[in-house]
């Protein structure tokens, strides 16, 4: 089954596992991905929460979210391993890996990404320095992630760009202070008869050491535990592939290199064996608009609950979809007579559209998201061509296909 959601969209998101995926992608793929990004899975533990908004005045549902991986540090290596080699294969020559990890994958990491890649492609270790909460007594806060970015080739793109931050008066480096005709101030300094300038105003180039991007707050993030920061990926993207690029990311979680690949006009190509990771995904991209597809290769995702109702408007070209309700055992306790009507509702995320040959062509749909935590009832079919279908995905990742 594939939902393709607007015209001719590149981006894909996948269900299904890395390993399996990333193989899969070789035939279609191979020498096509400009940029590689894989934030590691935790090594330590396979549970993750995630959180799920209901409604303006309901707050959240905190889900524990279990992943499937290796039992064991060989067994996930190996797996790692296998995914970095596809991912390899992947890239054009002009290609980047950027591998995220923290300090328990730091040093077999870096060993394995020389191993593949070669030294000689190494790029840079970057390190993410962010607050950390907690006086620990028998050792330092570990307050940073490693970022290891590698080239497949010599030839490796690289587009350095400017730090927010401005050179200010205090960046001296003791060199000699001057004033340009038209008042800036910059210091200057004589090199091999070279004179270097920098002006006060100039923003600082971007180092190896990132502190200017916060981690998230668990009451900022709406989707997984471990969710890293758009920033963080804004910059990785603009720094490491070209604009209309193709990103792939392996181990999606909730999206955000997709999300950050479709505002910064770059497509992608994602994966994640989590059922909720999918669900997480394809809502927050779908709330920007753009067109992509996702694939569920062979695997059954449907619940066959039968707990909502609709209402349908005929007409010879167009069809009318109303969301009436919808009730799950259990989710009683999250339902309020305080809500407004259109709040009233376990549904995350829901669409109406055509299947015709085991595609479903979404024609419109609507997403809770920050900005906007009440769903629309009404939606619309402009095509009647196909088997006429409302798909819906509820707080719990229940997802169910109707035909209408």
């Amino acid at each position: 089954m594939i939902e393709i959601l607007g015209s001719h969209p590149i981006s894909k998101l996948y269900y299904g596992d890395a390993t399996a995926t990333t193989s899969s992608w070789l035939e279609e793929y191979s020498n096509t991905v400009d940029l590689v990004y894989i934030d590691l899975p935790n090594i330590s533990g396979y549970s993750y929460k995630h959180i799920q908004k209901v409604g303006a005045n309901q707050g959240r549902i905190t889900h524990s979210d279990s992943i499937d991986m290796p039992s064991s540090k060989k067994e996930y290596f190996l797996m790692i391993e296998k995914v970095i080699k596809n991912c390899k294969a992947l890239l054009i020559d002009t290609g980047n890996i950027c591998v995220h990890t923290s300090y328990k994958t730091i040093a077999p990491m870096r060993l394995m990404l020389d191993k593949i890649f070669g030294k000689s492609n190494f790029v840079n270790e970057i390190i993410w320095s962010y607050e950390q909460t907690g006086n620990p007594s028998c050792h330092f806060k570990k307050c940073h992630d490693t970022l290891f970015l590698y080239r497949k080739s010599k030839e490796g793109y690289f587009n350095p760009i400017p730090s927010s931050i401005a050179r200010g008066k205090e960046r001296r480096n003791h060199m000699k202070k001057n004033a340009a005709p038209d008042g800036r101030v910059y210091y200057s300094i004589i090199t091999s008869g070279k004179e270097y300038k920098y002006y006060e105003d100039d923003l600082v180039c971007i180092g190896d050491v990132w502190d200017d991007i916060d981690v998230m707050l668990d009451n900022d993030r709406y989707r997984y535990e471990g969710q890293k920061p758009e920033e963080l990926l804004e910059r990785i993207l603009l720094c490491a592939s070209p604009e209309n690029a193709l990103i792939c990311d392996p181990f999606a979680g909730s999206g955000t290199t997709g999300i950050v690949a479709t505002k910064t006009n770059r497509n992608f190509i994602m994966c994640d064996n989590s059922l909720s990771s999918i669900h997480l995904s394809k809502t927050n991209i779908a709330s920007l608009g753009k067109s992509f597809q996702i694939v569920w290769e062979d695997i059954n995702q449907y619940s066959s609950i039968p707990n909502v109702k609709f209402k349908t408007n005929f007409s010879s070209s167009s069809k009318s979809i109303h969301l009436d309700d919808y009730r799950i055992d259990g989710g009683e306790k999250y339902y309020s007579n305080t809500l407004l009507p259109t709040e009233d509702t376990l549904i995350d995320y829901w669409s109406v559209g055509r299947v015709v040959n085991d595609i479903y062509y979404i024609d419109d749909f609507d997403v809770r998201t920050h900005e906007k935590p009440t769903l629309g009832r009404y939606l619309h079919i402009k095509n009647l061509d196909g088997i006429c279908c409302a798909l819906t995905v509820d707080v719990f990742g229940n997802q169910i296909l109707h035909e209408l």
